[in-house]
């Protein structure tokens, strides 16, 4: 909406007619369908307010950015909301510690989370693991697995993102993706948490990364 608002603002200021067209873009599904019909109809330009956690890795890669690769091909200006993940986002090679934790900057090899008191008591959190394993194609995936654990200050498990990483999936599989990353949405009190990541894998090389975001209110990732 703001970012309409600000658009819509300049233009009235123009001479320059134009009209404004809102599409549900949520979800990568409703997002190709709405590349595709960009496309279709010739629109000049996109104000696309959403951030992703995952789908690419800030290099450019990936399946989000191939979709958005589809319409700037196509001459339409792709204006993307920046998001506010600058201070609440950890970034690291995967390394193997000791019991196959990842070698991470904080205590038992962990990145530290901060809820802070606020007046409904609780902070709604969304945490996100994500690695360098995203294809250009959607339907490709990955078989490098990491898992994630959330654990509070006495070390008790709280939340696990535990799904298996593996390609082709059987139809009909449970508890298994071919996308690299792993997501919890908690409501913590506060205090203060550890996220720690699982090497579950052997096949990953000295170029891979992780990549941690949480997101919520009241909520500081302490680890930069």
């Amino acid at each position: 909406l703001k970012m309409a608002e600000i658009f819509s603002g300049l233009m009235d200021k123009t001479d320059v007619p134009y009209d404004l067209h809102l599409f549900q873009a949520l979800g990568y599904t409703n997002l190709e369908t709405a590349v595709e019909t960009l496309i279709l109809e010739n629109f000049d330009l996109v104000l696309y307010s959403q951030v992703w956690e995952y789908g690419g890795f800030g290099e450019g890669q990936g399946f989000i950015n191939a979709l958005v690769s589809r319409a700037t091909s196509r001459g339409i200006l792709w204006m993307n909301a920046a998001g506010n993940f600058a201070k609440s986002t950890f970034m690291s090679r995967v390394e193997r510690g000791a019991d196959d934790w990842a070698l991470l900057p904080g205590p038992y090899q962990s990145i530290q989370i901060r809820c802070y008191r606020n007046e409904t008591g609780f902070c709604p959190i969304r945490l996100v693991l994500a690695w360098n394993s995203f294809s250009d194609a959607v339907n490709q995936g990955t078989d490098k697995d990491l898992d994630l654990v959330l654990s509070d200050d006495t070390l008790t498990v709280l939340k696990t993102g535990g799904l298996v990483q593996k390609r082709p999936i059987v139809p009909g599989t449970r508890g298994v993706s071919i996308y690299p990353r792993e997501i919890v949405e908690p409501k913590l009190k506060p205090g203060l948490y550890f996220a720690r990541v699982k090497i579950r894998s052997s096949n990953f090389t000295a170029s891979d990364r992780l990549r941690l975001t949480v997101s919520g209110t009241s909520v500081e990732l302490l680890n930069k």
